[in-house]
């Protein structure tokens, strides 16, 4: 089976991006650095050995032009070159293909497949951990936590930006991307998001910014994962129905409560521990979450997903559309 990965981000050298790099023992030891590099080989459940373990033979990488399957993101124009091609679409970002015959989205259909992109950073155990509430915290270990942080690179978030704007205005907010910077830390300005350093970072807040780029229904990617993997409270933006797959007593809902009423509520949380811990201990997910359906607790299986990437394969002709 002859691959080629097209339109995939820059990723920093050195970045674990296999499962086995991502989840194996040891994998906290791996180096990054700011040299950027073209992700040519996959990421996370669609790097090339993953693919391999679940179709049961050998992939070589090639040029889209000699490819059986093109793998494609939307960080690019690669793959418009080659319309004839079977394609698989990961959509990272707020971008549909529509430019793919088979792409409506949110569609249950053959040719479409609902990952979101957490469980590609974090495996399927992620469900065990997302019905399990945080740890709730001592007086001494409240007092000792900073306010909140950020870590925005794009600075093309515009609501996210305003928000920003005017919550610095109440709170003392470390920035430690490139957009709106005024923190600096080794970890943070040296690796990516799949390095576990970075939360030793994360868990000295009480707080931490998890929004989008902008507002999308079924557009949440990884970021407010990182509040809750850290046990630090999400201050959300995005998903207009996300209170639909995330319990939305665990986290600050600023689409439900908009600017003024999350930041008061950011205010009373940030100086009552009993109040707040109430919040951190809640489990991300409730009862009533689209992710406890039946019909989910199978999408969110690895046994469905690989019978997916195997059904994928096996359909020549079709493009597929995998929303993450």
């Amino acid at each position: 089976m002859k691959i080629s990965y097209v339109d995939f981000w820059l990723e920093t050298r050195n970045a674990p991006l296999s499962p086995a790099e991502i989840h194996g023992d040891g994998w906290s030891a791996i180096g990054t650095s700011r040299e950027l590099r073209v992700i040519h080989e996959g990421v996370g459940l669609f790097h090339v050995t993953s693919l391999e373990k679940i179709i049961g033979e050998k992939i070589h990488i090639t040029d889209p032009r000699d490819a059986d399957v093109i793998v494609c993101s939307g960080f690019g124009n690669v793959r418009y070159f080659f319309p004839h091609k079977i394609k698989i679409f990961l959509c990272y970002e707020a971008t549909f293909p529509i430019d793919l015959p088979n792409s409506v989205c949110f569609s249950s259909s053959l040719e479409h497949f609902y990952l979101p992109i957490y469980l590609c950073y974090h495996d399927f155990d992620l469900y065990v951990f997302l019905l399990q509430g945080g740890r709730s915290l001592d007086e001494l270990a409240f007092q000792q936590k900073k306010d909140c942080l950020s870590i925005i690179s794009n600075p093309n978030g515009e609501f996210r930006n305003r928000f920003l704007e005017q919550l610095m205005e109440h709170f003392s907010v470390d920035n430690y991307g490139k957009y709106a910077n005024n923190t600096r830390d080794e970890v943070i300005d040296s690796s990516c998001w799949y390095d576990p350093r970075i939360s030793t970072v994360i868990q000295r807040y009480k707080f931490m910014i998890c929004m989008e780029n902008c507002s999308m229904r079924g557009y949440h990617t990884e970021k407010i994962m990182h509040g809750f993997r850290n046990n630090v409270i999400p201050i959300y933006y995005g998903d207009p129905e996300c209170q639909n797959i995330f319990n939305p007593k665990a986290y600050i809902n600023v689409n439900e409560l908009g600017v003024e009423k999350s930041i008061e509520k950011i205010r009373f949380l940030s100086q009552n521990l009993k109040e707040y811990n109430e919040m951190l201990s809640e489990p991300k997910i409730h009862s009533g979450s689209i992710l406890m359906s039946d019909s989910y607790h199978k999408f969110m299986s690895r046994a469905y997903f690989e019978q997916t990437i195997r059904t994928i394969f096996e359909h020549a002709g079709k493009d597929f559309f995998l929303h993450q």
